[in-house]
């Protein structure tokens, strides 16, 4: 159902009065007396809501799925229930899951997918496994946790074992590397995420459409933005006027930010705007937190490139609230490090300087290369600011040596103009 989510919802919902009415002596549903009477289907149906963005609806149904099920069987009767194919409950508790990741609440999102993963494991099912622990990556770890470094590699090596794994559903040899793609991206490791996504694209629908948002991010950071429009037009058929819904929301939402932060790279206001828009629609239709920080931060750089500082100003702090609460440390670096471009403009040096170290701290923390080096263009543009030339050179110097084996051209070229500068600023001065 990937790309047709509300019609296949909408299938499933039809479905499942039918489904009610199955006889407990249907050996293929009913297994045993305790399962009577149980909607063995609705976890999927939760799982399938979430995946589509519908988080409101996930969370009311998959709050009610679980409470009946709990309130009859312990966690070992799962788990055995689930060796015998019986693992709609596990799907509940995936859909569970993302809706309370997408609604701020990484505790929880991490609690049920483990017993989502738990329940997956004793079916076998690997396939269903590693995407669970993709999940947990790209959607609860990654934003909320990612300078939780030893839980990330841990999980990172669990997603792809679990892949490697599933040699019935998964081509193992891409589909392992892919399963982790969002740390390989924050690592640095932008070959080998480029070589697990591309073989991705149009095979299995659960890893496809992370692969196409990775590529169009590397699209965007190495330079191509032609690769990344490809894939985003792939997913956004209408441009800005798609509707959400019909695909994998948070991948969806996430190319609909990148679609906005390209516009603006590109100058093009009119189009940024729209986008940004479409942004905040998705976001008010699906009742998502998560996504929140990043489209208000995109917000203060339409305004500020638009000409208007206060407001652009005043949306960045309202980036670094929504930032810290609750706490996403890749979000609050990104947020830290604009508003340290805004004080360095506004030649606010020591707010600026208090900006940037945060940012550049959190990039460590996060064991990000590219977020530092980008962070370290801004101070390299505040030292030179300041008149300590030697400093921003030395800088700069360390962002070329970051960018340079990452193939970050866009970055590389704004090396070049701020050494120019400099080199113009020293012979105006000689």
């Amino acid at each position: 159902n990937v790309g047709h989510y509300r019609a296949g919802i909408a299938a499933m919902q039809a479905a499942d009065a039918p489904l009610q009415g199955l006889s407990s002596a249907d050996p293929d549903e009913l297994r045993h007396a305790e399962l009577a009477g149980l909607d063995l289907k609705a976890g999927t149906l939760v799982l399938m809501l979430a995946n589509a963005g519908r988080y409101r609806e996930a969370t009311t149904a998959g709050e009610q799925q679980l409470e009946a099920i709990h309130s009859r069987l312990t966690r070992d009767a799962l788990l055995q229930h689930a060796a015998t194919g019986w693992t709609a409950w596990a799907d509940g508790c995936f859909g569970l899951a993302l809706a309370r990741g997408a609604q701020g609440d990484p505790a929880g999102a991490t609690e049920l997918m483990d017993l989502a993963r738990c329940g997956y494991r004793a079916e076998p099912h690997h396939a269903l496994e590693s995407l669970v622990l993709a999940h947990r990556l790209q959607e609860v770890l990654c934003p909320y946790g990612a300078d939780r470094l030893a839980e990330r590699a841990r999980i990172a090596a669990d997603a792809e074992a679990a892949a490697a794994r599933a040699t019935g559903a998964l081509r193992s040899d891409a589909s392992a590397r892919s399963a982790s793609l969002p740390v390989l991206l924050i690592e640095g490791h932008w070959d080998a995420a480029q070589a697990a996504a591309l073989p991705e694209i149009g095979e299995l629908a659960m890893f496809s459409e992370v692969s196409q948002r990775s590529v169009a991010t590397l699209g965007w950071w190495r330079g191509a933005p032609e690769v990344a429009w490809e894939q985003i037009r792939a997913v956004l058929s209408d441009g800005p006027a798609t509707a959400p819904g019909d695909t994998l929301f948070f991948n969806g939402v996430a190319l609909v930010r990148l679609a906005g932060r390209l516009a603006l790279d590109a100058a093009d206001l009119g189009a940024a705007r729209a986008w940004l828009e479409a942004h905040d629609r998705w976001l008010d239709w699906s009742g998502a937190v998560l996504g929140r920080a990043e489209g208000t931060l995109l917000w203060a750089q339409y305004h500020h490139a638009d000409g208007n500082r206060s407001l652009g100003r005043q949306r960045a702090e309202q980036a670094l609230t929504y930032a810290s609460d609750p706490r996403q440390p890749l979000a609050l670096l990104a947020v830290h490090r604009f508003l340290g471009m805004l004080d360095t403009e506004e030649r606010r040096f020591a707010d600026a300087e208090a900006h940037l170290q945060q940012s550049l701290a959190l990039a460590d923390a996060c064991a990000a290369p590219f977020e530092r080096a980008l962070t370290l263009l801004e101070l390299a543009g505040l030292r030179a600011a300041e008149g300590r030339t030697d400093d921003a050179h030395r800088l700069l110097a360390e962002v070329r040596a970051l960018c340079e084996p990452l193939e970050a051209k866009p970055t590389l070229a704004r090396v070049d103009a701020l050494e120019q500068r400099l080199a113009a600023t020293g012979a105006r001065d000689a």
